[in-house]
């Protein structure tokens, strides 16, 4: 099972440490292990805690208070925004918006101009990601907007315009949006163990019968997903213990976690690192692009100017979307990642002339309030 997308918009927030507390008591180790199935959650004996399902992967922190399990999911920001200096780009400016496909509708305004852009069309499907747009100028300062009222329910709302400078130039970036999801409220739950074995419940998930305990040692995936996780766990745990304020991202935006920097040399000239071991694995990589390890760029985490409550007026919303993702589209404009070449079945189908006739056209630092 693979958490890595989920993670790379989870991988970059403070947590409240409870773990050394947490190893005085011994139902930690007598708790740890994974409950559940196809979603459920993992318990780690220092108090950390998975908690996964279908393209979710949240982690944080849990305390044990007399019978009851009080768990703390890491809290995020609603924007995200890295940047670097691409100098193969020249005047130019390049855009990777993460995670805006899913959720609520949400805007962009460069340079403070009257006009805003939704990022996505309305209701997308057929998505062929990475999501990347180029921008023919330099980007000054920027605005991102996101409407997520229903997202919420009772729960307080964050602002929802986030403003940015760009005061030394950056013409790369990485936004990412995180959507508000449950999964990141707190939530309590409960031992309970019987004849058939131990069952966690939970108050927000897992329904009635909650997730059973099982046992490793008689599932091989299962040991596996565990040896995954924990690989996984340490480096995320590595990675906070540094406190950086930057990721790691190949060509494609694909977030590296945790790399060993010391098999990198860094090219001023690119502004790039390469590894030392640049042709090992050559092939692998060029089948397997999204995984390339071998040319990294350094972004820097970029703190907003000012987060406020805006008020959008529909006329000001231009009438194309940054990116049109829509199955079947028959203007030929939908979205698809070019940063990697064909297969070459998808290249033999499009040299297949149609025969049917198209469907019609369907912790953050202080800012300014």
């Amino acid at each position: 099972m693979k958490y890595r997308i989920a993670l790379i918009f989870t991988l970059l927030y403070t947590l409240n440490v409870f773990a050394q507390e947490n190893k005085k008591d011994p139902r930690y180790e007598q708790y740890s292990g994974g409950y559940g199935s196809n979603d459920g959650i993992y318990l780690f004996d220092d108090g950390r805690f998975i908690l996964y399902g279908y393209a979710t992967a949240v982690f944080g922190e849990y305390s044990i208070d007399k019978d009851i399990l009080s768990f703390f999911p890491e809290k995020r920001e609603l924007f995200e925004v890295y940047a670097t200096q691409n100098k193969s780009l020249g005047s130019k400016t390049q855009i990777n918006y993460a995670g805006f496909e899913r959720g609520s509708i949400s805007l962009i305004r460069f340079n403070n101009g009257k006009s805003l852009q939704n990022i996505f069309n309305d209701n997308p499907n057929c998505f062929s990601g990475p999501f990347v747009s180029e921008v023919p100028k330099n980007i000054n300062e920027f605005t991102l907007y996101n409407l997520a009222d229903k997202e919420y329910g009772d729960r307080i709302r964050p602002y929802n315009s986030w403003k940015y400078k760009n005061d030394k130039g950056y013409n790369d970036f990485i936004f990412i949006y995180n959507q508000p999801r449950p999964e990141y409220e707190n939530f309590s739950g409960k031992m309970v163990t019987n004849e058939k074995g131990t069952t966690l419940k939970l108050s927000n998930f897992g329904g009635e019968n909650g997730y059973p305990k099982y046992d490793l040692k008689q599932n091989e995936e299962k040991q596996s997903q565990w040896k995954e996780l924990l690989d996984m766990k340490d480096k995320y745990t590595r990675y906070k213990e540094k406190k950086e304020d930057f990721i790691m991202a190949n060509k494609h935006y694909s977030v590296i976690l945790d790399p060993d920097m010391s098999i990198y040399n860094y090219d001023s000239h690119s502004n790039q690192y390469i590894s030392k071991n640049v042709d090992e694995n050559a092939a692998y990589y060029n089948d397997n692009p999204f995984n390339d390890i071998r040319y990294l760029r350094k972004f820097s985490k970029l703190q907003p100017e000012s987060r406020s409550n805006t008020r959008i007026s529909e006329k000001d919303i231009l009438s194309m979307p940054v990116f049109l993702s829509k199955c079947n589209d028959p203007s030929g404009r939908s979205y698809r990642y070019k940063g990697v070449p064909k297969s070459g079945l998808e290249a033999q189908y499009e040299k297949i002339p149609p025969t049917t006739i198209p469907s019609p056209p369907m912790p953050l630092a202080p800012v300014k309030k």
